[in-house]
């Protein structure tokens, strides 16, 4: 298929050479061909914006793909012929045009290609994801953003969203694209928020629930001062001040309009915090990472950070240097 066929990145029958260049653009993973008598004709178009990228890709044969965690970012595939098994974490599905796939980054994953199998894939930074998630529902997460494996083809929310996918397709084949100016952020912003309003997934209900339009102002107050001041210690009694109101308003409107408690939200959001610095880590440990978001008890961090994104800090940090 003729699909981003300016920026092609390679076109080759050699497997190690295929899955280095596959992993550049990706992660590291395994790749093997199912049948011996069958010949590779791998082949990948890939065109980059800023946090997303759109890519085009078959095998030439049937082909089994293990990059276990795909981590730091979505991955959704869509067959425009032949179909892929996906397995990730504890579900097994079958994608086929009428049915894309978008494996949870944080569960382990392996696919088999089928030998006539060609997908249109989308990288989404995952990082920015849940950023945009947590802008749009006005709150930190508190666990990881999983999708619903499958993508129903039939839905009218999905559609729309692959008309966006299209329309940026044909934008990286003119001669001055969108992805050229201004327009590009304003795109990936585009393509994430309809995204999450489209998709199913763990945070929908909080996503659509129109409660976070109408929070009170206190509530907003009290969010206000714990970002400006979230490294420091901050009590209840700040909060009070900060917002002229008395400790059970305060409790009652977080319930309501957050689903959680003011110093429960406080610690969400200074593991997101945390979490996102020890992705990128550069030299710097554990500890001093912990310490500047805040949590003062290292063993205390590291269970509330394992309970709520699978993997101890030090995991996460020892990740990030290989990437």
């Amino acid at each position: 298929m003729n699909i981003l066929s300016k920026h092609q990145l390679f076109h080759s029958n050699e497997i190690d050479f295929v899955r280095a260049e596959v992993a550049k653009v990706y992660c590291d993973h395994k790749l093997s061909m199912v049948g011996r008598e069958n010949q590779l004709d791998a082949r990948h178009h890939h065109a980059k914006i800023a946090d997303i990228s759109l890519n085009f890709m078959h095998y030439g044969t049937e082909v089994e793909i293990t990059p276990g965690e795909l981590d730091k970012f979505f991955l959704i595939q869509l067959p425009l012929q032949g179909f892929a098994e996906i397995n990730c974490g504890k579900e097994t599905a079958v994608s086929t045009q009428n049915a894309a796939s978008i494996p949870a980054p944080d569960k382990h994953l392996s696919m088999r290609w089928s030998e006539d199998c060609e997908q249109l894939m989308v990288q989404i930074s995952r990082n920015a994801m849940e950023q945009r998630l947590s802008s749009m529902i006005a709150q930190p997460i508190n666990k990881p953003l999983e999708f619903d494996l499958l993508m129903a083809g039939d839905d009218q929310k999905i559609k729309a969203w692959w008309r966006l996918i299209d329309y940026m397709l044909t934008e990286f084949e003119s001669s001055q694209p969108i992805t050229a100016g201004g327009g590009a952020a304003h795109m990936e912003q585009l393509i994430m928020t309809n995204l999450l309003y489209a998709q199913p997934h763990n945070y929908t209900d909080t996503l659509l629930s129109k409660s976070h339009a109408i929070a009170p102002v206190h509530v907003k107050k009290a969010e206000e001062y714990i970002r400006a001041h979230i490294a420091q210690a901050i009590s209840i009694d700040d909060l009070v001040a900060a917002t002229g109101v008395s400790p059970r308003s305060l409790h009652e409107g977080f319930r309501k309009f957050r689903g959680q408690s003011p110093l429960n939200y406080l610690r969400s959001l200074r593991l997101e915090n945390a979490r996102k610095e020890l992705l990128v880590a550069d030299g710097e440990n554990v500890t001093a990472i912990a310490t500047k978001w805040g949590f003062t008890q290292l063993g205390r961090f590291s269970v509330t950070y394992k309970e709520v994104y699978g993997e101890s800090p030090s995991q996460t940090i020892r990740r990030s240097k290989y990437c």
